[in-house]
């Protein structure tokens, strides 16, 4: 028989022994390898984002992106970063690049937000430049009418190429080309050397969105984008003279703002493939034309604001007919006599949605009409 003293001893020794494997177990949890989780909003209001990690490529896609590290060793002495850039192109005509350094431990989680500007931090944007095709060139001066009267703009001018063959070919008679790339701003000064039109034309490095001198135009050419188009038209209207011809290339100039003409074309260099889209005409507006396109658009917006009226007092008069079917059906106990008002009921049913949607369509006319209005009394 073993004493009560030294059996109490012997179970304070194996309690000791457990304690201390719990805690070598937990050290050697605490040594072990773990990944970190990082989480990355993302924004594509301005188009799809490629993201990457310390340069290569990730496979998430979305607006919440979850990237998950190799296996790190806790150690104090070294420390685990990831730098993640994002990448878009808002338009044609630029790609933006936004970068940040993530610090990472094991087993932790952290959240990045790459869909905000960080002043502190500033994107890293780069221009880029899409060659506008011989053709089409030729379709655009043909399409603003370029004479020797005219003085030529080209917004995003790239290799100058239009303001070279509106003072060479269609004799105007002058030419400004603007672009944020100093390298197409050389480019395009020797190719107006070699066609010896130097002279006449001035290309200069800017943001097309920041030109001062617009009211010297009497025509514009542009073939940047949809997005940058529709910044630059109200540009335009408040600093170009009354006439003044814009003329694009593919792009329009803002979804409610239809052109005047427009003409299909083909480029016949064999690069492109037989490349086919259309070149864009506006004319700015103002005194008596501005004002005799306001005063359409505003009947436009009374008409419109007046169908809507009417319509809402339809789909009125629409739900209240249903609700009245559908209490006679609900009130009727003949079966018979109940089967005939289910049809009335299915039909002032289908009259009820109908009324809805040309309610819903008035509406939209009406807000596209007021839209289009208060553009014009700007």
């Amino acid at each position: 028989m073993i004493p009560v003293t030294r059996a109490l001893s012997w179970g304070a020794c194996l309690g000791l022994l457990a304690v201390a494997a719990a805690a070598t177990g937990q050290a050697r949890g605490q040594d072990k390898a773990k990944p970190a989780k990082v989480i990355i909003k993302i924004s594509e209001d301005e188009g799809p984002v490629t993201l990457t990690a310390n340069g290569k490529p990730t496979k998430a896609a979305g607006k919440r992106r979850v990237f998950v590290t190799p296996p790190l060793k806790p150690d104090v002495k070294s420390k685990y970063y990831y730098v993640f850039a994002a990448k878009w192109e808002p338009t044609a005509y630029k790609t933006v690049t936004r970068t940040r350094k993530v610090n990472v431990s094991p087993g932790e989680t952290v959240e990045v937000d790459l869909g905000a500007k960080d002043p502190n931090k500033p994107d890293e944007v780069v221009f880029g430049t899409v060659p506008t095709p011989v053709e089409f060139v030729d379709e655009m001066m043909k399409l603003a009418k370029v004479t020797e009267n005219d003085v030529v703009y080209d917004l995003g001018c790239g290799d100058g190429r239009l303001v070279i063959a509106a003072v060479s070919k269609f004799k105007a008679k002058q030419g400004v080309g603007i672009d944020p790339k100093q390298e197409k701003i050389d480019e395009a000064k020797k190719a107006a050397e070699a066609a010896k039109v130097a002279d006449k034309v001035e290309f200069r490095k800017g943001d097309v969105i920041e030109t001062k001198d617009l009211d010297k135009a009497t025509v514009v050419c542009i073939y940047i984008s949809d997005a940058l188009n529709e910044q630059l038209w109200p540009i335009l209207q408040k600093q170009c003279k009354p006439g003044t011809r814009v003329v694009t290339h593919r792009f329009l100039m803002g979804k409610d703002n239809p052109p005047e003409q427009s003409t299909e074309v083909t480029t016949k260099d064999p690069q492109l493939a037989g490349y086919k889209e259309k070149v864009y005409l506006w004319t700015i507006k103002g005194g008596a034309d501005k004002d005799k396109d306001k005063a359409a658009a505003k009947k436009t917006y009374d008409d419109a604001a007046e169908a809507q009226k009417k319509a809402d007092e339809a789909r009125a008069r629409a739900d209240d007919a249903l609700k009245a079917a559908k209490k006679a059906e609900d009130d009727e106990k003949d079966a018979e006599k109940k089967k005939e008002l289910a049809k009335t009921t299915q039909a002032a049913d289908a009259a009820a949605r109908k009324a809805k949607e040309d309610a819903d369509k008035a509406k939209k006319a009406a807000e596209d009409a007021k839209k289009k209005l208060d553009e014009l009394s700007k």
